[in-house]
């Protein structure tokens, strides 16, 4: 019982697996919607524009251009909320789907009376497979369609044409229930898998904490996370190479995982990142200078008390000014300046830089 709600509510992942694809689904629904949206306005366009000069055709005429103006309507809504709004993306989605569906049954029975309703059964098998969603909100929306189609069915065809389309309606609904669920359930699992892979390649395996290759891939979102100023944190770990000499890389290890728990109770783990080795770096949006001094300090004060100790360099510039290489350089500039002092404090010369 709890697979087939998990298959039915999740496409057969766990709760947890499905909230942490949430975001690439709705990028590829984004993607999907907006390319599907531009090929059915071309289609539509060039259906209208045959229908003009096709007496065979020219009844359709009238839902060519409804279906073309939502479509035209919806891909400037798509484009301006889609990434943005999970919410108004489905609402976009959904109408494109209703509008595509109302096409295929007004073709299928206003306009075509005496045949058999193809081109509604063509719809039925395709769209439900054309994005990713739950495969029970695929399930209702085959049952809502196929009913409406009955109901049309039902108040323009002869008895003999009503039998043979609801018994379609009732097959092709089945399979393409079948299907969708079939392949929702496939690229749940790609998603999971390219997660897991994602997370492997993007988390330090140590400490938790994002590596460099997730600090590149996102360091252009960041700005867009702050309204006013963003300031950047640099630290370098004074000592690690010591310590592991003497006591074991162990030893170094638990220094970079409770350096790590210490820098993530000051900022957070969502902006900070482990660039490799002994170097750290967090970002704090609209962060005053007072309070950054202060949760500087407190991380400073946090380590100290466990033996260890780094050297940090800050830096904040305001949004309209905003250049991550600079601001990055700067702290990682002040940085060095700070381990280069600690060093000459010590009398002993510094690796590296």
């Amino acid at each position: 019982m709890e697979k087939i709600k998990r298959l039915l509510l999740y496409a057969g992942a766990t709760p947890e697996e499905f909230a942490q694809v949430q975001q690439e689904m709705h990028l590829y629904n984004y993607n999907r919607l907006v390319a599907f949206l531009a090929i059915s306005i071309v289609f539509l366009l060039i259906s209208a524009v045959y229908a003009v000069f096709s007496a065979v055709l020219a009844p359709n005429l009238p839902a060519y251009l409804i279906v073309l103006g939502i479509s035209c309507l919806l891909l400037p809504i798509t484009l301006y909320v889609g990434r943005r709004s999970r919410a108004g993306l489905q609402i976009c989605l959904s109408l494109f789907l209703s509008s595509l569906y109302s096409l295929s049954i007004y073709l299928s029975t206003v306009t075509s009376p005496g045949g058999p309703a193809t081109a509604f059964i063509a719809f039925l098998l395709t769209l439900p497979t054309l994005f990713i969603m739950p495969p029970l909100e695929n399930m209702c929306s085959v049952v809502i369609w196929d009913m409406l189609f009955f109901l049309f069915v039902s108040a323009s065809k002869d008895a003999r044409i009503i039998q043979i389309d609801m018994l379609n309606g009732i097959i092709y609904g089945c399979i393409s229930i079948i299907a969708s669920t079939y392949v929702m359930h496939m690229m749940m699992q790609n998603f999971i898998t390219r997660a897991r892979l994602r997370y492997v390649a993007e988390n330090d395996q140590t400490t938790g904490l994002r590596n460099r290759n997730a600090f590149e891939r996102e360091q252009n979102d960041i700005p867009g996370r702050c309204r006013r100023t963003l300031s950047c944190v640099y630290m370098d770990i004074n000592g690690l190479h010591e310590l592991n000499n003497a006591m074991g890389h162990q030893a170094g290890d638990i220094m970079l995982r409770e350096v790590a728990d210490e820098l993530k109770k000051q900022f957070g783990d969502e902006l900070t990142y482990r660039m490799g080795g002994d170097e750290y770096v967090a970002f704090a949006p609209d962060l005053s200078e007072d309070r950054l001094h202060e949760k500087v300090r407190t991380f400073s004060l946090a380590i100290e008390q466990k033996d260890y100790h780094a050297a940090l360099g800050w830096a904040t510039c305001e949004t309209a000014s905003l250049r991550m290489e600079n601001l990055l350089r700067i702290a990682e500039t002040r940085m060095y300046q700070a381990k280069s002092a600690y060093y000459q404090d010590k009398n002993i010369l510094p690796r590296g830089r």
